[in-house]
């Protein structure tokens, strides 16, 4: 339990938390862009992703039967989370939100917040042999 506040404590942190980075420009660069003064500097601004221990993606480690019948299994490996559907290749997940995971070609997942249903945005996109029309999201129970 108390890992689960100090992870929460840490991810609530790190969102919260942004990062600048700042570099006076070069020559070459006040000369590709002469509207900016000469004693200036860039800041590029990110936000962190969400961050998750691995111990505590055991609560999202199910099987869901989809509204198509097919089925979603959730696992880790390492320091790595991966949603497969059956017969497939696994996609890898990221951590976005407290009960949200996204792949890098924009599949979002979210859960419920006992787990037990989960909303899939842009489904098609997750590794398929047979493509499927986009649909927008499907819904699932476990």
């Amino acid at each position: 339990m108390k890992t689960s506040f100090y992870a929460l404590t840490a991810a609530i942190a790190f969102a919260t938390a942004a990062s600048a980075y700042a570099a006076p420009q070069s020559g070459a660069d006040q000369a590709a862009n002469p509207a900016t003064p000469a004693d200036s500097v860039q800041v590029n601004i990110t936000r962190p992703h969400y961050f998750m221990l691995p111990q505590d993606f055991k609560e999202f480690a199910h099987s869901y039967e989809l509204e198509t019948g097919q089925i979603i299994s959730f696992r880790r490996s390492g320091r790595h989370f991966y949603a497969t559907l059956e017969n497939e290749a696994p996609a890898e997940i990221f951590p976005s939100a407290h009960y949200a995971f996204k792949t890098a070609n924009g599949v979002q997942v979210q859960f419920s917040e006992f787990k037990d249903n989960i909303a899939i945005t842009n489904f098609e996109r997750l590794p398929m042999t047979v493509a499927i029309a986009p649909t927008g999201h499907i819904v699932a129970g476990r």
